[in-house]
């Protein structure tokens, strides 16, 4: 058994210095060959260079990371290209308190104020040591036009329905309390809650159909929670003036010029959504939500097969990867990060 700890050597311009660095494990479960872990210590003020002692060997020009950053991160593997391009336009907001860790595809409206900020604030008052909290996650179902240049939030909020299935939900963190996190909860021991349903929750757009023919769009309403999900009263989802809001706010993103000529070249058919979305059920989510975990396999998009002789401009996040072995821990890093551009999609 080897000891939970790494001996780092930090430098400065005037000195250096040996830590032990303290690991904590983020992935929680051990289905993939091998799992992240976080070292944690007290470190040189004004450090020039971090290295870390795998017995033998030393893994030097670390990225250093000395404060969670708590700004909105948008966390891109590969994409479209077209789609990596919209994303470039977009204002990114920040904030300093909280982070959330949620999907592209998850919607969480603000009920305690008028921001997110007001939201969380509320909630974690209630105890200076509450580290995170989680939001349920509702499934959804809507239509959605097949022209891009027609695409409108207000119509899709207008066919939602609920699916009656409820998915692991997400957490909003308090970063001085939290070091790491899986995707769905840390590892660590951890003093939370879970937001009940009447007071806030997730709506998860976890099936947008697209579709050409063309359907009626209700007038300017609520979205309702139906009865079997708040069976108290009546439970107002997504107001009609959220969705305005919200609708306003992206067409005026969309209608700038780079934005119009960028909504010309998104495919109107959808092809490496549904292979990946299939695939993770099939290799993880089917049994994660049947309670049979020994069959579940390491969540990772490698395993799934992508069509190669399919030609769709992607962007792709990749660096220069250098790893050093040790006996007991890797430690595997990248330099140069960046975003190339390919003819197809690629995993």
């Amino acid at each position: 058994m080897w000891k939970r700890q790494l001996l780092s050597v930090g430098w400065n311009d005037t000195t250096n210095s040996l830590q032990y660095l303290k690991l904590e494990r983020i992935t929680p479960h051990i289905k993939c060959f091998q799992i992240a872990q976080l070292a944690i210590g007290n470190l040189l003020p004004n450090m020039t260079k971090l290295a870390i002692s795998l017995g033998d060997k030393l893994a030097e020009k670390l990225k250093q990371f000395f404060r969670f950053g708590s700004f909105m991160h948008l966390y891109i593997r590969s994409s479209i290209k077209p789609i990596y391009d919209l994303a470039e336009i977009y204002e990114k907001e920040e904030t300093v308190d909280f982070i959330s860790f949620m999907d592209l595809d998850d919607i969480l409206i603000p009920r305690r104020g008028s921001s997110y900020i007001d939201e969380f604030s509320a909630i974690f008052a209630a105890s200076s040591d509450l580290a995170f909290i989680t939001y349920d996650k509702q499934n959804i179902q809507a239509l959605s036009d097949k022209n891009p240049k027609l695409f409108s939030l207000q119509q899709i909020y207008s066919t939602l329905k609920f699916t009656k299935f409820n998915e692991t939900g997400k957490i909003v963190a308090r970063p001085e309390l939290i070091n790491a996190t899986w995707i769905h909860w840390p590892h660590m021991p951890a003093n939370s809650i879970s937001i009940p349903w009447e007071d806030n929750a997730i709506v998860h757009m976890s099936n947008i159909k697209v579709i050409s023919e063309k359907f009626t769009i209700m007038p300017d309403q609520d979205v309702i929670a139906p009865k079997y999900v708040f069976s108290k009263g009546k439970l107002t989802v997504l107001s009609k003036l959220d969705i305005a809001e919200m609708d306003k706010d992206m067409k005026r993103i969309l209608s700038k010029k780079k934005a119009q000529k960028i909504l010309i070249e998104i495919p109107q058919t959808t092809l490496y959504y549904d292979i990946i979305s299939q695939c993770f059920q099939r290799t993880f989510y089917s049994f994660h939500y049947s309670n049979r975990i020994a069959e579940m396999k390491c969540p990772n998009p490698d395993r799934c097969q992508l069509p190669n002789n399919v030609k769709r401009p992607c962007s792709h996040a990749t660096a220069d990867y250098h790893s050093v072995l040790g006996k007991d821990i890797n430690v595997h890093f990248g330099v140069n990060l960046r975003f190339e551009h390919h003819d197809r999609c690629l995993y």
